[in-house]
């Protein structure tokens, strides 16, 4: 009679997230210990640090990127300037922290969190006897940009921008994706940039007349095209 090979007769390892859900992020890096205890506690794996061969939590490496989002919108959290917030984990004498970080021009950036509830999935180095039945559906939300380094998201076309005096702009309706910004005043493309005709830090703008070449004046015609991770 033929039998079924069991899945503790294979010897592979499969990387897989393993998170947890409303812990209280703040600052540059969090202890973590308790939450990823509790996570893998519900997995029944054990709380060391593995690899390809071993399992365990990644903590160094390319794989080790944890995916963090704000636990009341399930939403990827940026960092005032349109890059996605990631994680790492690392540890030390039993001890796992998560540091924050993102891509500022391409460099990795420490990041300081503010005060936020978050969701955070780290990656686990499972067994295939220990591989949870529902490892490859865990994160059930889309999330723009997953790869940090992702310059797309939602489009906006067509916002009218108010010049609510002279060389003065009224503040975009959403947090633009950095760099993805370009004014249409009166029809004619302005760029964003410390030598263009205009800056933004956050939705803030801030028109130069002296970059632009003449003024912003009430009667003008402002479009804003950009790109945004907000809903």
């Amino acid at each position: 009679m033929a039998t079924l090979l069991q899945a503790k007769q294979i010897n592979k390892f499969t990387f897989a997230k393993i998170g947890s859900s409303g812990f209280s992020g703040a600052g540059v890096d969090d202890v973590v210990t308790a939450a990823i205890t509790a996570a893998a506690s519900v997995d029944n794996v054990p709380v060391q640090v593995g690899s390809s061969t071993a399992l365990g939590f990644i903590t160094t490496g390319a794989n080790n990127k944890a995916l963090v989002l704000n636990s009341t919108n399930k939403s990827a959290i940026e960092d005032g300037a349109g890059n996605e917030v990631y994680a790492r984990l690392t540890e030390a004498a039993g001890v796992y922290t998560l540091s924050y970080y993102s891509l500022v021009a391409g460099i990795e950036t420490a990041y300081s969190l503010p005060a936020t509830t978050i969701d955070f999935y780290v990656n686990y180095s499972y067994s295939f006897d220990k591989l949870p039945v529902d490892s490859l559906v865990r994160i059930n939300t889309v999330v723009v940009g997953e790869d940090p380094s992702n310059t797309s998201g939602r489009a906006i076309r067509n916002e009218k921008v108010n010049v609510t005096s002279l060389n003065t702009l009224a503040n975009l309706a959403f947090l633009p994706i950095a760099n993805s910004v370009a004014l249409y005043v009166n029809g004619k493309a302005e760029s964003e940039g410390a030598s263009e005709g205009f800056t933004r830090v956050g939705k803030v703008l801030t028109w130069s007349a002296t970059n632009g070449k003449y003024n912003l004046e009430t009667t003008d015609t402002v479009i804003a095209h950009y790109n945004t991770l907000e809903a």
